[in-house]
This record gives C-alpha cells, structure tokens and sequence, in this order.
C-alpha cells in the first residue's frame, strides 16, 4: 500500500544521524553546537514522520499496517518483519515526542556530548523497532539493544553512585532478558515459527502456557518495576541525569507494559486466568508500598520514581482485567504518564537552573518568586491524581471500570488505594508552593519563555486530552478488541 518503508525510516533515521556525529571534529564549542543541531533537526524530522503515519493510519483495519517483510532465515520463519497497529503508534508517538522535548529543552552536557546524543538517537531507534517487529526474534534483539544507551547514561553521565546504578541496571536487565529469551526459545521449538501474528493464534498447551506466563511476566514486570522486581528504579532514577529519567519512565517502563498487552494476554490466556489474582495481589502491594514511600520520600527523583511505580501498576492492573475498556483506559494511562513525568522532570531541570539540588526542602515558596511555574506546576499535579477534565482522569476510570469487570473487590481496593497517590502530590506541591522561601528560591526568576514554552505545551495536551479522549481511544481500539478477541479464542483451547 505504502511505497515509502517508514518503518524502517524510522528506524534507521537516528542511526544515521548517529555517524554524521561520530564523524564532527572541532573544539568543543564547535561539537556541542554542531551535535545539539543535529539531535534537534534528527527528532523534528523523526516526529514529522511519525506525524506521517499517524495521518494516514487507518482506525478500522484489523491487520497490520505499514508492512515491511525481508526473509532472513525461511527455516524457522524468522524475517525482518516490521508492521504497526493503534497501540504500536501510541507508543512509537510518545517515545518521539520525549526525545524531541528533550533536545530542544533539556541542555547537552557540556563534556561526553556525543555519548549523550547518541545514546538518546540510539534509544530512540530502538524503541521503534521494539514498538513495531512483527518477528519474536526482532522484537527481541531491539529490546535488549534498548540497554545499551541508558547503561551508558547512566555511568557515564550520571552522579552518584553511578557506577552501582548502572551495573544494578545491567543486572536486573540480564535476570529478565535470559526467561524473556528461554520463552522464546520454547516458542520458535513448539510453534516452529517466530512470527508474533501466528503466535497470537498458536494453541499452546495449558502447561506450555503456565511456563511462558511465568518467564515473560517476571520479565516485563522487572522492566515496568513491579514488585517485588522493583529495587532497581530508585536506584537507577537517583544516579541518572533528568533527560534518561524521562526516558526510564515514558519509554523503557512501556516496553513491559507493551510486552505483557502484545504477548502474555493472546499467547497465555488460560494462565492469566489461572494467575490473575496473585497478579492483582503483587500490583496491589506494588501501588501502596511505593505511594507510601513516596509520600514520606524526601529527594524530589525518588519520589517520581516511586510515584511512577505505584501509576504502573495500576496501569498493568488494568490490562489484567482482560476488558477492552479496562486496557483502554490502561494504555491512555500509560500516555498520560508519560506526558505528566515529562512536565515534572523539566520541571525540576528548570528548577535546578536556578539551584542544583533534588531535594525537596530546598525549593520552597516558590509559587511567591515564580507564580506561572508555580501554576503549571499544580496543574501538572492534579492531572497526576486524575483530576477531571485531565487525561489521566479518563485512564484511571477506565482501568478501574474494566477492574470493576473483573473483580468489585479488587476494583475496590484499588480505587482507594490511589487516593495514597493522591496525597503524595497534594504533599509535594504544600512543600514546594508554599510557605516562607529560604535562601535558595528567595532569588529565583520565573520562566522565560523558552521555558513556559514546552510545560504549557504538555499542559494544554492533558487538558485537550482529557476534554476530547476519543483522539486517542479512536486510534487504539480497533487493535485492542483484537487482541481481547485473540484472549477469548485462547480460553477455549484444549491441552494438547
């Protein structure tokens, strides 16, 4: 249908861009300026083709989209085999969206510039191609590459105990990619294929199920930070620079989240019946034990990151309900996720402009010396505590409605459980708004305009988002009954 493969444009535009850097010489003026051009023109032309393919996505079609298919071994079926669906794009959109906000307003380090650029190219790359293989194999070998740039990130230019933070990273990483690549192994041994759409539709047996169940769940829980798989994201959070915060929590936290939508729900239906409730019980714990900490955490990095934990749970919580509305309203959560973090953490980089610190009790009064910061600020809390009117309103009613679906009991829990959230948020902005300032904001400016810019922009896109939700919902339903289809089809198989 499409003459252009945008996929792979995609995929390798960043690549690209990564040897013209490779190649700039000059002293590091020079560098600095020529590889933040490059970084910002590479991310504006990625987010103008992304924009492509969203304007000539189709809404109704089942299949695929954008195929790009090259045989690689016909024996086992294994190919370059790249295609998009509506959950595909959401997240394709998001990982563009972060990576061009962080070009244009996040400051290259002065030193290892070119590490920094590349690593964020890199990733980039990699998120599209883990968002858009249509092969196990190729979904595979992009998800692992995915480690390499935020290894680097962190102890290369992270502070801290970054050289912990990254090899607990790497660790943790490992653990999950060996079950992900067993499951795999067992998957191309009994179905004799690696394509992920004959997959979907292969009878395995009940056992062969509770295994594969087993290895992925554990695997993407280790990526989403679910407990007890969790002790890496603080972390990892505290010693990275606030750009791969960005990128932890709005892109490599969503590949397990997409891991466990694409794979567990069709592959693993009998298991997840099977499993569900102690599944519910491990994101229960996971949504109180981090807001409870978050809410006495007193370093502004943890906190979002244990804040993150507790909003990721309650977003898987909402794919495991197994109801079209339900995993709906998960993945808009998941987009709102992504798009508050990114308001919070330039947030705090634009704080830390003003003073270098992650400490909460640092930054205080400072709805006194900066009230349009302090405005937007608040605005990006209530739309973290689902606030009507914001889009992660419309995630949370409909992850807890498809819950509801499922479970009043634990549709119950969990909506009371969010109000710890909740308090979280009203505490950070008690403690950064208001009271007295001290001796570090009493000399804070508010925002220029290069930096009202890009929170008024995330601002009026939870709004917008929120108001008209059906922007988003339009894209990703069709792709989401498919998959709840491919989930009912499966209960009905027998042990073979």
């Amino acid at each position: 249908m499409f003459s252009i493969p945008i996929i792979s444009c995609l995929i390798l535009l960043p690549i690209i861009s990564i040897f013209i850097i490779l190649t700039i010489r000059g002293d590091d003026e020079t560098l600095y300026k020529n590889v933040k051009y490059i970084s910002i023109l590479t991310s504006i032309i990625h987010m103008v083709a992304t924009t492509y393919v969203w304007l000539n996505f189709s809404k109704v079609e089942y299949t695929y989209q954008f195929i790009e298919k090259v045989a690689i071994i016909p024996n086992i079926d294994f190919n370059y085999y790249m295609g998009i669906d509506g959950i595909s794009l959401l997240m394709i959109s998001l990982s563009s969206i972060l990576i061009l906000f962080i070009f244009l307003f996040i400051d290259l380090p002065k030193e290892n510039t070119k590490v920094y650029a590349i690593s964020f190219l890199f990733l980039l790359s990699t998120s599209v191609g883990t968002f858009s293989a249509l092969d196990l194999v190729m979904f595979y070998v992009f998800y692992e590459m995915s480690v390499i740039p935020v290894f680097f990130l962190i102890g290369v230019l992270g502070d801290g105990d970054k050289i912990y933070a990254s090899f607990k990273f790497l660790l943790y990483t490992m653990f999950g990619s060996i079950l992900m690549l067993v499951a795999i192994i067992v998957m191309l041994f009994v179905a004799k294929t690696s394509s992920i759409a004959d997959l979907d539709t292969f009878a395995f047996s009940y056992n062969y199920q509770i295994y594969l169940f087993i290895a992925l769940f554990i695997a993407f829980a280790i990526k989403s930070a679910v407990f007890p798989f969790h002790t890496w994201i603080t972390d990892t959070y505290e010693s990275s620079p606030l750009a791969l915060n960005i990128g932890l929590s709005g892109i490599l936290m969503k590949f397990g989240i997409y891991g466990i939508l694409r794979f567990i729900l069709p592959i693993a239906p009998l298991a997840i019946l099977e499993y569900g409730t102690i599944v519910n019980i491990l994101l229960l714990i996971t949504l109180i034990y981090a807001g409870l900490i978050a809410f006495q955490e007193t370093n502004f990095k943890r906190l979002l990151a244990y804040f993150s934990m507790s909003h990721v749970a309650l977003i898987i919580a909402g794919i495991f309900s197994t109801d079209i509305k339900g995993i709906e309203g998960a993945l808009f959560q998941a987009m709102s996720h992504s798009i508050y973090n990114l308001g919070f953490f330039l947030a705090l980089v634009f704080l830390q402009r003003r003073y270098y610190s992650n400490q909460i009790a640092d930054f205080k009064g400072i709805a006194k010396v900066m009230p349009i910061f302090s405005v937007l600020l608040f605005i990006l809390g209530l739309a973290a505590i689902g606030l009507p009117l914001t889009s992660s309103f419309i995630g949370e009613l409909l992850s807890l409605f498809g819950i509801f679906q499922t479970s009043r009991v634990f549709a119950f829990l969990f909506t009371f459980s969010i109000l710890i959230s909740a308090i979280v948020i009203i505490r950070l902005n008690r403690e950064v708004l208001f009271g007295g300032v001290n001796q570090y904001t009493k000399s804070f400016k508010d925002l220029h305009t290069y930096e009202f810019l890009p929170l008024a922009i995330i601002v009026g896109f939870i709004l917008f988002t929120g108001i008209y939700p059906h922007v988003i919902l339009d894209i990703i339903h069709t792709a989401v009954a498919n998959i709840i289809e491919q989930f009912k089809n499966g209960i009905n198989i027998t042990d073979i």
